[in-house]
């Protein structure tokens, strides 16, 4: 059985030990050479050990998993690529349309050894830079024109201009709209994750997603104030990545 090496890129330290563990206990033909906290840690290792998979994350602070293709000179993405990523079903379609691999999370056995038999295979006629380029354009095609908050009440419908920002409440999430103010008994990661693909969206802090949009005035004291009011904290690490997509 020809051995297949990997890298996997992933910030979560739970989440790469899990698929570490995973690829080695039920696929004896893949060889985990590193395991990466973030990209830029990711594009030394690969450059180093030349792998022939990374199982890349796509969400990650400071840099995207999709921006991979600019560490690398021209097209020359000599590994494939396989995303790791919690996107919620409506971008599924994007990872199709690019004919890119992709596994869920929480990552189970039967999508994992559907990934390694693709590998196996080597069905891709397309590079890693094309598959990568097509999957971005991709999502943002994928990105829903209403947004769907269920509730203990029901399900309430938004237009994403209508959502002002998100606010962290331990397991519970407080979402504040330009018309009502809604309770949610959902963690902030996952309304992080349902709207990782629209570009107005972004985790500027623990505590707190914003609908970029909304953004008002930008304080010197690393705060934005939002146009409800709000005065929301940036973290250290987000702020240049913030500055950069509000131009």
């Amino acid at each position: 059985m020809e051995k297949i090496t990997a890298i996997i890129v992933d910030d979560e330290l739970a989440a790469r030990h899990l698929l570490s563990q995973m690829l080695q206990e039920q696929f004896a033909q893949v060889h985990v050479l590193s395991e990466c906290k973030d990209l830029l840690e990711g594009v030394a290792a690969i450059k180093q050990l030349k792998p022939d998979v990374v199982f890349l994350d796509i969400e990650m602070p400071h840099h995207s998993g999709l921006e991979i293709m600019n560490f690398f000179e021209g097209n020359a993405l000599d590994f494939e690529i396989v995303f790791v990523t919690a996107y919620s079903e409506y971008a599924l379609k994007a990872f199709e349309l690019a004919a890119i691999d992709y596994i869920l999370k929480p990552i189970d056995t039967e999508q994992l050894e559907r990934a390694i038999q693709r590998l196996q295979g080597n069905k891709h006629l397309k590079t890693a830079a094309e598959q990568v380029h097509i999957l971005k354009n991709s999502l943002q095609n994928a990105i829903p024109s209403r947004v769907c908050i269920s509730t203990s009440e029901g399900k309430y419908f938004f237009n994403p201009d209508e959502l002002i920002y998100f606010e962290a409440d331990g397991a519970y999430t407080q979402i504040f709209s330009t018309s009502k103010k809604v309770y949610v008994s959902k963690n902030i990661k996952y309304f992080e994750e349902m709207l990782s693909a629209h570009p107005d969206f972004m985790r500027v802090h623990r505590s707190y997603l914003i609908n970029l949009k909304s953004v008002l005035k930008y304080q010197n004291s690393n705060a934005v104030q939002l146009n409800n009011g709000a005065v929301i904290q940036i973290s250290n690490d987000k702020l240049q990545d913030f500055l950069k997509r509000m131009k």
